[in-house]
């Protein structure tokens, strides 16, 4: 059990966890394939009440197979929670997205103070925070490496031609929410930027975030 705690391991796991590339852009991942902005917030909040609920028989759970079997079962619903992603944006599929939320829920249930109970448990006290705080820095520098990583794809335009054209699930195109690189930005609705005009009207014009 102990060699969980290895230092390469637990970097490498703690890293992945936050390496999520579409973490900094969830909102605009899900309107994309056409969720509403009200749609997206009863999906968090599916999420939290996911979580909530399941913290008591997880806990449970975790008591029965013991931490290490949890945290393999929780990384394992993470995963499957991303594919549930990947698949209700592929398809833009609400039901899809509804079920990605229920199961990101029970893996953030089943994660929830686990790791801390199986480090305090392996670990000399005098070490146990040193490692905590070591494991929280990875995954935010996987989250840091994620939002760069996202700049970096969208600069290229590789996300603009692997996700396609947005369409709402009428079959009616969405309003693009960021320009696509290199793409001149339409004239706002009414009135033509002129040659002095502010960048913001630009990025108004092109849609941009907020817009």
């Amino acid at each position: 059990m102990k060699h969980i705690v290895d230092a390469g391991r637990l970097a490498a796991v703690s890293f992945f966890d936050g390496l999520v590339f579409f973490a900094p852009v969830a909102l605009l991942v899900r309107t994309t394939a056409g969720v509403s902005a009200g749609q997206f917030f009863l999906l968090q909040a599916l999420i939290a009440a996911a979580a909530l609920l399941g913290e008591l028989p997880c806990g449970r759970l975790t008591d029965r197979i013991g931490y290490r079997s949890t945290i393999r079962l929780c990384e394992g619903c993470f995963f499957l929670a991303r594919a549930l992603l990947l698949a209700a944006f592929l398809a833009r599929s609400l039901p899809l997205f509804v079920l990605e939320a229920a199961v990101e829920g029970l893996a953030i249930s089943l994660e929830s103070g686990t790791w801390d109970a199986y480090l305090y448990g392996v670990l000399p006290p005098e070490r146990y925070l040193p490692k905590k705080a070591r494991m929280e820095n990875w995954c935010t520098a996987g989250f840091l490496c994620s939002t760069l990583g996202y700049g970096v794809l969208y600069a290229a335009g590789a996300c603009r031609r692997c996700w396609g054209p947005p369409c709402a699930p009428a079959g009616r195109p969405l309003p693009s929410p960021l320009p696509c690189p290199g793409a001149p930005a339409p004239p706002l609705a009414g009135k033509r930027p002129g040659r002095g005009a502010a960048p913001w009207a630009a990025c108004c014009a092109a849609g941009g975030p907020g817009f």
